[in-house]
């Protein structure tokens, strides 16, 4: 494929990309959105993540936004053009990975599918500006410069080193991604065109690209006085919280298997097409598919291992299957159909066309609102309203803007608002700061977990209790009706069940208004 005609068909991709993410830059913050909103904003404000504010997740989203933040403003604007801008970032990492793996064909290919698939499944209210989608970044670049590390003349040290830098990049964001370049380094052991004395120094050399930093990461939280308040809220904490999905058997294992067959028919034409191409370059022998497949395997097992299934867990594995898909259609598709057979070539394209405008059908239905919006053909609440139904549902946005409307109104810039749920959004969007590190409620009012970690939520509770007493906020909100499988108790009864929290709340506040499912208490 010429230079220019790769230039070209490359710049179609981004500005297709590009042009569709623009179409949502208006999505409101999801609930995991909007934690990592308020935790971007306070580091803008000096607060440093595990000292100043209390989370289990590793720090990688909480800079990621205060970057975005930083460039763009506070709003949630910000975070979906900073989205927009590592989808194309991520869409480059992969064409660079798979051109260098499979030829300029497949790369072009691959980035179509990937831009596409990620923009219109993945960009919208909930999916967009996850964990997974930053670290897919991170991970592109990952396969492709350990790809440039075993080109034909020889090991190439510097691209491995990079690969590990990246590798340990996307861990910031997720952990248990790190299984797919771990699983790299089973295909360094097992690289027989190498000497072992070569394949061992790979190995090396990608670990001390990890390493570097890895320990760079640890010195600073340890200049900030956050690193011990890291492991405990990581590690037993979040080790806690993820132990709960593990418990239930065969029952798990059901659940574990329905979610990946639904997945998988939801999206038929990237997982079919992807293994059709893994297919084809098993059977010619080509050697150069087993490094998307342990990348991809790893990935797979990263999944499995938090046995969470929501949609934004899988956005990883587009990843590898964008790769084989455009393997697929660059590289077997003129073995199965030869140019000169133009019919079955047609009717492969049209049948994949078919599947393809199947699987995305029902995502590409919100643009028309969207666009009305960006249009400015419908109000803002009009707009609000699709993201959760007034009074229905464990949250609604239209309720949450309402809400941080009312404390703007109601207090001052200096004035404190304490949410007693799982929603900080409502603290950003109002400009408000919680009055401690607390700002949501899983860490103290979480009912599982063992009994090393019972008596570490006793001691936060004492913790969040004494902040509370030297700080009192202004206002105090229970969210009612916020259930979810995480949470099976709404924050409100939960509330009731913490009793010095209840007793505290009775003493020294009352309750000033109802706002859809929140409660608003006034200091007295």
């Amino acid at each position: 494929m010429k230079t220019r005609w790769t230039i070209l068909w490359l710049g179609l991709i981004l500005a297709l990309t590009a042009g569709l993410s623009l179409i949502s830059i208006h999505l409101p913050l999801g609930r995991d959105q909007g934690v990592s909103a308020y935790f971007g904003w306070q580091i803008l404000q000096g607060k440093v993540p595990y000292r100043d504010l209390y989370h289990f997740n590793f720090p990688g989203i909480f800079y990621t936004y205060a970057i975005a933040f930083k460039l763009f403003g506070l709003k949630p604007e910000a975070i979906n053009l900073f989205d927009l801008l590592f989808r194309l970032f991520t869409l480059v990492g992969l064409y660079l990975a798979s051109s260098c793996l499979f030829g300029k064909k497949a790369g072009i290919w691959s980035a179509g599918i990937y831009g596409i698939v990620s923009t219109v499944v993945y960009n919208n209210y909930w999916q967009n500006a996850q964990k997974e989608t930053f670290a897919l970044g991170a991970l592109a670049y990952c396969l492709y410069f350990f790809s440039r590390g075993f080109e034909r003349d020889g090991l190439k040290k510097i691209w491995i080193f990079l690969a590990g830098v990246f590798g340990f990049w996307a861990m910031l964001y997720k952990p248990t991604v790190g299984l797919a370049p771990g699983l790299l380094g089973l295909y360094i052991v097992f690289h027989k065109n190498f000497k072992i004395k070569d394949r061992v120094l790979a190995i090396v050399i990608l670990g001390i690209g990890f390493l570097i930093p890895a320990i760079v990461m640890a010195l600073y939280l340890q200049s900030q006085s956050a690193l011990r308040e890291m492991i405990q809220q990581v590690f037993i904490f979040g080790v806690s919280y993820g132990a709960q999905y593990y418990s239930g058997g065969w029952k798990v294992i059901g659940l574990m298997v329905w979610k990946i067959l639904n997945w998988t028919l939801d999206n038929g034409f990237l997982v079919g097409f992807g293994c059709l191409g893994l297919l084809g370059l098993l059977k010619e022998k080509n050697e150069r598919w087993k490094l998307p497949f342990y990348f991809g395997l790893g990935l797979f097992l990263n999944l499995l291992l938090q046995l969470k299934f929501f949609t934004y867990h899988f956005m990883v594995l587009v990843l590898p299957l964008s790769i084989f898909a455009g393997a697929f259609f660059s590289v077997e598709m003129d073995k199965l159909f030869p140019r000169q057979n133009r019919l079955a070539r047609s009717g492969m394209f049209f049948l994949a066309v078919l599947l393809f405008c199947a699987n995305l059908k029902s995502d590409f239905g919100r643009y028309s609102r969207e666009i009305l919006y960006d249009l400015k053909k419908i109000s803002k609440d009009d707009f609000l309203e699709r993201y959760g139904k007034w009074g229905f549902g464990d949250i609604c946005i239209s309720a949450e803007y309402k809400v941080a409307r009312y404390l703007r109104e109601e207090t001052g810039l200096d004035e404190r608002v304490l949410v007693f749920g799982l929603e900080p959004a409502i603290n950003f969007l109002a400009r408000r700061e919680s009055p401690g590190k607390f700002s949501y409620d899983l860490p103290l009012t979480y009912q599982f977990g063992s009994d090393k970690f019972k008596r570490y939520q006793k001691e936060l509770r004492k913790g969040f209790i004494s902040e509370l007493s030297q700080s009192p906020p202004s206002y105090i909100v229970v969210v009612e009706n916020d259930t979810s499988t995480i949470e099976p108790k709404d924050s409100y009864e939960q509330m009731l069940g913490f009793v010095e929290f209840q007793e505290f709340l009775s003493e020294n506040y009352l309750l000033e208004t109802k706002i859809e499912h929140y409660y608003l208490y006034r200091r007295k």
